[in-house]
């Protein structure tokens, strides 16, 4: 089943700087799905969950995509978002990071395929160090609505998914089959519609 949690406009992360203003004032939904046709403005998709849904594109929508990095990547001074969930331990695990020219700063709950709610951290690389088994960062960051600061120190494992988040948009990258991460809002007559789409490139699928 779908999940469709909406989350509130401070834990969009990734997607604020480039959503259209009147996306960035809803609330949002994220679906992760595989295309199975676009025609027109309408693009239909099968979610992981397994639900078909149908997506109006809005005028002037943004397909970003993602290139592939290494832990060797995270280094002092580059701003990342980091996804976390909580290990058995209760310690944070993390599960993808991704670099971006701005991240912004977050410490939010961040909405998962399924039932699962993660941690979405985004701020700047203050120290990094190879480590047995990975990559040790510490991150600093400040909660999105700005009562929280703080630094983050993950070990990032060796097979832990590492993008460059890239919004130059693309829309040829929407075709069936393609992995799609869209920032969704549903109206009041039940129909979704999105600004901003991350597509799958090179076999470089959106890690969130």
């Amino acid at each position: 089943m779908l999940n469709r949690k909406i989350l509130t406009s401070l834990a969009f992360g990734v997607a604020m700087a480039v959503a259209t203003p009147s996306l960035a004032q809803m609330p949002f939904s994220l679906i992760r799905g595989t295309i199975d046709m676009v025609e027109g403005n309408v693009m239909t998709l099968t979610t992981v969950e397994g639900e078909q849904l149908s997506i109006t594109l809005n005028d002037g929508y943004i397909v970003g995509y993602n290139t592939a990095l290494t832990l060797a990547d995270l280094t002092v001074n580059t701003e990342i978002g980091v996804t976390t969930i909580d290990g058995p331990d209760g310690l944070p695990v993390p599960i993808e990071v991704h670099v971006m020219d701005e991240s912004g700063n977050m410490n939010d709950e961040w909405d998962l395929p399924g039932d699962d709610v993660g941690l979405m951290t985004n701020g700047v690389i203050t120290e990094a160090t190879a480590a047995e088994g990975g990559q040790l960062i510490t991150v600093h960051y400040i909660s999105a609505d700005g009562s929280r600061e703080g630094d983050l120190t993950l070990l990032i494992p060796n097979e832990t998914p590492v993008v460059r988040l890239m919004n130059e948009s693309d829309p040829s990258l929407l075709v069936p089959g393609a992995y799609v991460f869209v920032v969704a809002v549903q109206g009041a007559d039940g129909a979704w519609s999105t600004g901003y789409i991350q597509a799958e490139k090179d076999g470089v699928r959106p890690p969130l």
